[in-house]
């Protein structure tokens, strides 16, 4: 029973790390246009593509 929490437990971890990493991502790709305006002029599927890389 504990191995099985704990397994859990791991992978609610990588879960929220992933989730935190896309979350940023995100952000920076809807702030950074706004705060710069020569990014506006990248489409923004290829800002997003860039940003995940």
């Amino acid at each position: 029973m504990a191995l099985d929490s704990t397994t859990g437990e791991v992978v609610i971890a990588e879960q929220l790390k992933q989730f935190l990493l896309v979350l940023s991502v995100s952000l920076g790709v809807a702030t950074l246009p706004q705060i710069f305006s020569w990014l506006r002029r990248i489409p923004y599927p290829c800002f997003v593509t860039l940003g995940k890389q």
